[in-house]
């Protein structure tokens, strides 16, 4: 009796799912917008550098004293509220966001049923990132009207429609593979026209100039630990109490969200030219006026100019 002959293997190939240029490819192009943004950094930093010592030379009042980060940061008005608009909504919205991807499978598996290759999962992925994507669009075009506050609490308010829908239809819903979809699908997008868009702009122009950094490194920073949080609480809970469960809790968060940007942001912050630091840029206005006044007292007390005159 003959032997059965081995089963081949399927041949790399340059551009399929074997194909080991692929990864590679990926990676390496998303490297490519990050060494562009460097360029136009260093660029943009000569600029000022050159700009910065011109600036300097004409002006003759001496720097006043910089007092230190910690003490600017006590120093910050309504320290507490600004931080529960920035760095604990920046939290919740990424305990939703990144569970919610690590999540996406299992809502795409009921939706999709069981992709039996790497492009079923890709082409799967590619419908909902086709809901979600729009949302930034959106953003950017009601940012400066609308301003970032209205934004973020019109995506955690959509949001908690959508996961309280989900989660109380769910066993309904597998049977409604369409609209499970839509209605996941429209979590991303108002993840996209709201938080998303909006939980890292607010630091930037919520703080003051000589805190400013510091106090968005630490809403950063609590956003990190949010994604750590939906990274590892959302599987155990799916497994424990059921996929409905996870939707409801994270109906509860994005309620939280509502209200605590409705406590801790600012309305006006970043309103109609969608950039912060308003009453800074017209204290600099008032700096370079009383440059100006002193450089025409000098010219005016100057012999050489009076004679001239």
């Amino acid at each position: 009796m003959p032997s059965p002959e081995p089963i081949s293997e399927p041949e790399p190939t340059l551009f399929g799912e074997e194909s080991p240029f692929v990864w590679r490819f990926l990676l390496g192009f998303g490297a490519i917008p990050g060494l562009w943004l460097l360029y136009l950094r260093s660029v943009q930093a000569k600029k000022l550098k050159n700009w910065g010592g011109k600036n300097a030379a004409s002006r003759r009042k001496p720097p006043a004293p910089k007092q230190g980060v910690l003490a600017s940061i006590r120093q910050e008005p309504e320290l507490p509220t600004k931080l529960l608009g920035t760095a604990v909504c920046w939290m919740l919205f990424d305990v939703l966001f990144y569970g919610n991807v690590l999540f996406k499978p299992l809502v795409l598996e009921a939706a999709f049923g069981d992709s039996e290759t790497i492009r079923d999962t890709a082409l799967d992925d590619l419908v909902l990132n086709a809901i979600g994507l729009p949302g930034y669009f959106v953003a950017v075009y009601f940012m400066s009207s609308l301003g970032p506050k209205i934004i973020q609490m019109l995506g955690f308010v959509a949001m908690s429609v959508l996961y309280l829908s989900i989660g109380v239809t769910w066993k309904s819903l597998t049977n409604y593979k369409t609209f499970l979809l839509i209605l996941y699908g429209g979590t991303f997008f108002f993840a996209n026209f709201g938080p998303n868009a909006t939980t890292f702009l607010l630091p930037s122009m919520t703080f003051t100039h000589s805190c400013r950094s510091t106090l968005n490194g630490v809403s950063a920073a609590s956003g990190k630990l949010g994604a750590f949080l939906g990274a590892t609480l959302f599987e155990p809970v799916s497994h424990g109490s059921g996929n409905d469960s996870v939707m409801l809790i994270c109906c509860g968060i994005a309620v939280v969200g509502w209200i605590f940007t409705a406590i801790g942001v600012d309305a006006n912050v970043g309103r109609d030219t969608g950039v912060g630091g308003d009453e800074e840029d017209e204290d600099d206005r008032r700096d370079d006026q009383d440059d100006d006044d002193d450089d025409e007292d000098e010219d005016d007390s100057n012999p050489l100019v009076q004679h001239a005159l």
